[in-house]
């Protein structure tokens, strides 16, 4: 059965209980920790945060991190964890809170397994110049599975994402499915790393400049 808080409009309660039954972060997502070690630290924004294994995993980076979440227990949880005083914890709608972010002062946007509807555009006008959008989350190429949100207005289509990304003026770095498990555990998600142009000649290699930029990591 899928779980309530993996439903549209699931309250808040369902995932407070999500998080205090679990009591600690989970592991950060392969491609997360693996993208974001390839981009040079600088402001963070983690939205719909949950627990925060982004948000700790980032700030031990040395990233500065503003984690984003409607459920303040998955938010307390995140602060008790070892590392969470290094990240800044705010209980607010994830979407909300980033439009009111001063325009181009993240160099890092990241949505994991959440649906927010608008993010795309409000990262690109929260991003500088050279500032990454990275969202990951289940795959449409799952939609009736076991195991992942029945409703399929919670699975991401990666052309559909790139599209919007370009749409609001961002350059595509990568947009793929990627497998993880294997045999009938097996699950895709989709991945969509995008840039805020940078401004002008010499404005390359800010904060969030990636290593390996243009390349594609898909597995």
């Amino acid at each position: 059965m899928t779980p309530p808080a993996d439903r549209p409009g699931a309250g808040v309660a369902s995932w407070d209980e999500r998080h205090a039954r679990r009591g600690a972060p989970g592991t950060p997502h392969a491609v997360v920790d693996a993208v974001t070690a390839g981009l040079v630290p600088g402001r963070a924004v983690d939205l719909a945060c949950g627990a925060g294994r982004h948000a700790l995993l980032l700030a031990g980076r040395g990233w500065a991190v503003d984690a984003v979440d409607t459920s303040a227990e998955g938010l307390a949880v995140g602060g008790r964890a070892v590392g969470g005083d290094r990240v800044r914890w705010h209980r607010a709608d994830a979407v909300t809170w980033l439009r009111a972010l001063a325009p181009g002062s993240a160099d890092l946007v990241l949505v994991a397994f959440a649906m927010l509807p608008g993010v795309v555009t409000a990262a690109a006008g929260a991003l500088a110049g050279g500032g990454h959008l990275l969202v990951v989350g289940h795959a449409a190429e799952d939609a009736g599975r076991p195991g992942t949100p029945r409703d399929v207005r919670l699975l991401h289509d990666v052309a559909s994402l790139a599209d919007e990304a370009r749409g609001a003026g961002l350059a595509v770095v990568r947009a793929d499915v990627v497998g993880r498990g294997a045999g009938e555990e097996r699950r895709h998600d989709a991945v969509l790393l995008a840039r805020r142009p940078a401004p002008g000649p010499g404005a390359e290699g800010g904060a969030g400049q990636s290593s390996a930029e243009g390349t594609s990591a898909g597995s």
